[in-house]
């Protein structure tokens, strides 16, 4: 075989099998693999919730201390606004989260930012696998539009092991584990039996991880019990600030546009557990409180209240650092709603 002939073979080869793992790329990650699936059900039920909403409406975004977090209830009296909590999870990206918020705010309504700090700084990688399966579940559309860097961020960001055991689950698509555990409900299906739920006539086993049975009508968590065993946090507040430079472009733009919209822009601070190793008055904390009061500031956000606000006992937290019980959030709203009121942005 002539030089320049294998030359062409083997790269017509290596496009062929990097074509044929795209492909299989694409497919496997539209397969529900456990434990992923469950936050696509809850996106999905929280996102039908916003397109439902009736203007004007306030959004909260965050991560799942904004979901466990913050009671939707006196904030939609104290703003006059429908309030529709969408926190999700702290892994799924800022870019991600601004796109879902974006189709539905209009002129009048307000969107506020309750995101954990890690939000903030500068991270490995845009898309964890976790947030990349999460994400490609329960916002096609998202990744329809996104640019090729994204693409490219999200192909590098799934293992290969990943692609192989989506491709199973589509392989056992028809066994009784897959329909029981992993079957994908329609995002009508799942409308139903929330609502099922509320009116006390769903009758199916509740599953023991959390669940879109969990939301209330404004999208916040319903189940949260006593505070149980968790792990300290320290929230990135021991170290001095890091420049993330795409996180700020990205928020920066957003408030852009939200402004010529007519969209009012706020940030709150999450909740923090008051324990030994967290101590707000630090020089480490101060800083990084001061960073990103200035940084929200210069990307056109407005900061409502103190770090302050959303600091708790240990009692009041539920399973992590990051969840409120239902009384840790009831305190944390109510600093929020007084906050709001002292910045004259609620009814008095």
């Amino acid at each position: 075989m002539k030089p320049l002939r294998f030359f062409s073979w083997v790269v017509g080869a290596v496009a062929g099998l990097g074509a044929l793992y795209i492909a299989a790329f694409i497919f496997a990650l539209r397969q529900p693999v456990w434990p992923y699936h469950w936050l696509r059900d809850v996106y999905l039920v929280k996102d039908q919730l916003a397109a439902r909403s009736q203007g004007p409406r306030c959004l909260i975004l965050g991560g799942s201390s904004a979901w466990f977090g913050l009671q939707s209830g006196p904030i939609e009296r104290a703003l006059g606004q429908q309030v529709i909590n969408l926190g999700t999870h702290a892994e799924v990206p800022l870019k991600v989260q601004l796109w879902q918020a974006e189709r539905y705010l209009r002129a009048g309504d307000t969107l506020i930012l309750a995101e954990e700090l890690g939000q903030y700084g500068p991270r490995d990688h845009t898309y964890t696998t976790y947030a990349a399966t999460e994400v490609a579940l329960m916002a096609p559309g998202f990744w329809r539009q996104a640019s090729w860097r994204d693409k490219l961020d999200l192909l590098r960001s799934v293992p290969p092991a990943r692609v192989a055991t989506g491709l199973m689950s589509w392989l056992n698509r028809g066994s009784a584990a897959y329909r029981e555990r992993m079957a994908l409900p329609s995002t009508a299906t799942l409308m139903e039996n929330l609502q099922a739920k509320w009116a006390g006539a769903y009758a199916k086993k509740m599953p023991p991880h959390y669940s879109y049975l969990e939301l209330d009508d404004h999208g916040d968590m319903m189940r949260m019990r006593e505070t149980a065993a968790h792990g300290h946090e320290d929230y990135g507040l021991s170290k001095a600030p890091e420049e993330a430079p795409e996180v700020w472009r990205q928020l920066s733009a957003f408030s852009g546009l939200m402004r010529a919209r007519g969209v009012r822009c706020l940030f709150i601070w999450p909740p923090f557990e008051r324990h030994g190793g967290v101590h707000l008055d630090s020089a480490p904390a101060k800083a990084n409180f001061d960073f990103l009061r200035a940084h929200l500031a210069a990307a056109g956000w407005r900061v409502v209240g103190e770090p302050e606000d959303g600091a708790l006992g240990s009692q009041y937290f539920y399973d992590t650092a990051f969840h409120l019980t239902t009384e840790g959030a009831r305190l944390h709203t109510v600093h929020v709603v007084e906050r709001l009121r002292a910045a004259g942005l609620a009814r008095p």
